[in-house]
């Protein structure tokens, strides 16, 4: 009978399924892609309002209360 799975690292895996992904890890050796830094606030530059509304709440919810100065002036 013959063997379809062989066993590596203790796992298992079927050859049709070993071989492709082998040969995509070899061929992505060569592919190199420069580390481009997104700076500390790039996520923060995404939908401001919402992020302030939502931190806000959760501040809310822990017994915070907003100042009267703060709640007159706009956003």
């Amino acid at each position: 009978m013959k063997k379809v799975y062989d066993n590596c690292c203790g796992i298992d895996v079927h050859k049709n399924l070993w071989l492709p992904a082998l040969s995509m890890a070899k061929s992505r050796k060569s592919v190199s892609l420069a580390f481009q830094d997104l700076d500390a606030d790039y996520y923060n530059q995404f939908n401001k309002e919402r992020k302030i509304n939502v931190y806000l709440k959760k501040l809310k919810a822990l017994g915070w209360e907003m100042p009267e100065a703060m709640e007159a002036q706009p956003a």
